[in-house]
């Protein structure tokens, strides 16, 4: 019968992969909150479409809950990790401001489409 020797590049390698899991294990990035202390639904998110008359418009800054993005060329935009609860939700272009409130239910996957107008 055959005895294993641990040799150092045998051990190394152990060490790599243990310390490999252990940081994999610790990056879930769990435990989050929103800024009021709230629980954040990683999944729920804001998006859609924006439009001046009836023609996709780009530049369209939308706010929810201290988080924003500005609509692309086609006019869509997406902001993720809106916390849960009920917020203001506001869309900016040109001068003029439109705003809508909507609700994100804790726990569940929520996506709210909102396609503002101006």
């Amino acid at each position: 019968m055959r005895k294993f020797a641990l040799t150092w590049p045998v051990a190394l390698s152990l060490v790599l992969v243990l310390l490999a899991l252990g940081l994999a294990a610790c990056s879930g990035g769990g435990g989050g909150g929103d800024s009021k202390g709230g629980p954040v639904d990683r999944y729920s998110a804001l998006r859609g479409t924006c439009f001046v008359g009836d023609v996709p418009a780009a530049g369209v800054s939308v706010t929810v809950d201290g988080k924003s993005a500005v609509s692309g060329a086609d006019g869509r935009y997406e902001i993720r990790g809106v916390a849960s609860g009920t917020h203001t939700a506001t869309a900016s272009y040109g001068g003029r401001t439109v705003s809508i409130t909507l609700t994100w239910r804790e726990g569940e996957y929520t996506k709210n489409d909102w396609g503002p107008k101006f």
